[in-house]
């Protein structure tokens, strides 16, 4: 199956919805959201971001409306654009699958938390990400139900995905244990017997 442009696909309301208690949690009063990947900007929205706390960026500039059309895996687009030095910042988006590690990284070394939509074999000691995932391990994983990406395809397109979420600062959090969580799936009631 051939790849969208700029390898986007929406991500939808309902898989962002179950993170708002945590992206709450780790918010604070003068903070800069970032989404360095907004597409149609539906991750900040569903979150209830206000434009005016928020940066924005998509590389696509016409079919995104976003602050910026800049690309994210470009350090100068962090350092020049994305970041308001002084403010606590959180990184939070759906990046491409196939650029992710490299926005991770840049997110990583100038916010204060980051917020990542991944498939979960994002989690696999891979020879390039082996060394950042055993330093920097995620503090909060929460998978989500598989999501069929493109509503548009034939074939299958569904993957299992998680939300990861990363900090540079020290964090106890007694709401959410433990460290992996699983998104109830919105298509079942309840857990399955035996």
């Amino acid at each position: 199956m051939p790849r969208k442009p700029y390898d986007y696909y929406k991500t939808k309301a309902k898989i962002i919805e179950p993170i708002k208690p945590m992206v709450s949690f780790i918010s604070q009063s003068e903070t800069t959201y970032i989404d360095p990947c907004a597409g149609d900007n539906v991750i900040l929205e569903t979150l209830g971001v206000e434009p005016h706390e928020s940066i924005t960026n998509d590389i696509d500039k016409l079919h995104n409306k976003c602050d910026l059309h800049l690309d994210a895996t470009d350090p100068v687009t962090w350092d020049d654009y994305l970041m308001t030095h002084g403010n606590h910042s959180i990184c939070i988006t759906n990046p491409p699958f196939n650029q992710a590690f490299e926005i991770l990284q840049h997110a990583y070394d100038r916010c204060d938390y980051v917020v990542l939509l991944l498939r979960l074999s994002f989690l696999e000691p891979t020879r390039a990400r082996s060394e950042f995932l055993s330093q920097c391990p995620p503090f909060q994983i929460m998978v989500t139900p598989r999501i069929k990406f493109d509503p548009d395809s034939k074939g299958s397109d569904t993957v299992t995905t998680a939300w990861m979420f990363w900090s540079r600062h020290t964090l106890t959090n007694p709401f959410f244990d433990p460290r992996i969580s699983v998104i109830p799936n919105w298509r079942a009631n309840a857990c399955p017997t035996k």
